[in-house]
């Protein structure tokens, strides 16, 4: 049995510690992280809004994401092996793709691959809490504040999750694509885990970042993508029926 599962949702959301207890919990899993996907710097637009578009599907190479996904349904056991994932014996028939990703519903070759979908938010106020602590206002797991230099992406971090991948430039070729992880669990706190190396430009979060993420997810809406609450536990199955669509109120606008 074959399963991909999708972790999506908001920056600063959680998908990285929900990720990796899963990926730590899960027998036969392994990992692929959107954010490893991101194209140089010099290849990312100024938008009108004056920032670098990092936060848009045209910032990530989503066909060598694409290669990478279908390089694990071809043959989930020379993935993991090439990966570092050590594959259990008890669990010979069960293999789990966990996908994680800012936008991970906005490409559609990659959306009829999921076995499961789901959509992680949280509050306007909450998540501008943790961007703003987590890009430079204070010192995060040792990673330093510094000043920001713009247009410098502030998407190239220092990852406190043991084992991933470069945060920019292409990765080595493992079985065609780029490798996914074998990371341990990172441990929770109520702030984001993320660290950033620089801090967010003024203006960043609301004038390109929370308006991006209300944009894909409106679109993920009309566009009938369903995706189901981590907290409705359905079985590890290949199978869509039962994934229920997220309700809740409408994210607030921008605030100023």
């Amino acid at each position: 049995m074959k399963v991909i599962v999708g972790i999506g949702g908001m920056t600063n959301g959680g998908k990285s510690t929900l990720t990796n207890r899963l990926h730590k919990a899960l027998p036969n899993c392994c990992v692929i992280h959107q954010d490893d996907f991101f194209k140089p710097q010099d290849q990312i637009a100024v938008g009108e809004d004056g920032f670098k578009q990092w936060d848009v599907l045209e910032s990530l190479d989503m066909e060598a994401m694409l290669s990478t996904v279908r390089a694990w349904v071809k043959d989930p056991c020379k993935f993991a092996r090439a990966h570092g994932v050590s594959l259990q014996p008890s669990a010979s028939d069960t293999h789990i793709l966990l996908l994680d990703g800012f936008l991970l519903y906005s490409y559609k070759p990659l959306v009829d691959m999921y076995s499961h979908r789901y959509f992680l938010t949280v509050p306007y106020e909450e998540c501008k809490r943790r961007r703003r602590w987590v890009a430079g206002t204070g010192d995060v797991r040792g990673a330093q504040s510094r000043e920001p230099t713009p247009p410098f992406p502030t998407h190239l971090r220092l990852s406190s999750v043991v084992g991933r991948c470069g945060s920019r430039g292409p990765p080595p070729k493992v079985c065609g694509a780029p490798p996914c992880t074998n990371s341990p669990a990172a441990s929770f706190s109520h702030s984001s885990n993320r660290s950033y190396m620089v801090p967010d430009p003024p203006g960043l979060f609301d004038g390109h970042v929370w308006p991006m993420y209300q944009k894909y997810k409106r679109e993920m809406e009309q566009d009938g993508v369903e995706v189901g609450k981590p907290g409705s536990r359905p079985s590890l199955t290949p199978s869509l029926p039962g994934v229920r669509r997220v309700h809740g109120p409408t994210p607030p606008a921008a605030q100023p």
